[in-house]
């Protein structure tokens, strides 16, 4: 099936903002299942500046003072956090954000992203026949499986599977029939911190909306 590009962009734009369903959802499967790798990144690309352009116009600044104090105060930390033991750092099972991606149906959690240390750490999760676009590595990366499968060009990893890419290699295609999740830890230049960051901003607006304007825990 193939879209023109004003259909794929309508497509990114209610993908980033509203979601698909009904038949939009159903045209743009059709789309992804014969989509080219170039046109997959094409569509990343519009997905990152839809969610880029929500967050730069989501109607926060605009709210009255009351309301705008418990949207913040939805998303930043408070004082009451308990304090971590200096040289220790611990992220329960059920705490951290998951960041849906761009590309559909792929989204990771950030373990720990120190400067100092020199890599990323993060947990990966991809949907069932989900698809990566080939891709290089700056730095070393290594991913260990934790459950599902995930096919890298003729190579397919299981639970309990690991690999290693060196820098400067490049990375066939990524690919999952029945869904998986992996541990990653690659180098700091690897991670797409930009992108990452700018849907991590999105997720938390709307979800601190919707807390806000549908009766949210006040205060």
């Amino acid at each position: 099936m193939k879209l023109e590009p004003e259909e794929l962009a309508e497509l990114a734009h209610l993908y980033a903002s509203e979601g698909l369903e009904g038949e939009r959802l159903q045209a743009f499967e059709a789309w992804r299942s014969a989509a080219s790798d170039e046109e997959l990144a094409q569509f990343a690309a519009m997905l990152d500046t839809c969610a880029i352009l929500a967050e730069a116009h989501a109607p926060v600044a605009d709210l009255p003072p009351e309301l705008e104090q418990r949207v913040l105060g939805s998303i930043l930390p408070t004082a009451e956090e308990p304090t971590l033991e200096e040289d220790h750092f611990y992220l329960r099972s059920d705490e951290g954000d998951w960041v849906s991606l761009p590309v559909p149906g792929v989204r990771l959690k950030e373990l720990s992203a120190r400067d100092e240390d020199g890599v990323t750490v993060f947990l990966l999760e991809m949907e069932a026949n989900t698809r990566l676009p080939a891709h290089s590595h700056h730095g070393v990366e290594m991913a260990f499986m934790l459950e599902g499968d995930l096919r890298i060009g003729d190579v397919v990893l299981t639970a309990g599977d690991f690999t290693r890419a060196p820098a400067g290699s490049d990375h066939h295609q990524l690919s999952s029939r029945g869904g998986c999740r992996a541990l990653l830890i690659t180098a700091s230049e690897n991670f797409p911190r930009h992108t990452v960051g700018a849907m991590q901003k999105f997720q938390d607006t709307m979800r601190a909306l919707k807390d806000v304007l549908g009766g949210g825990p006040k205060g």
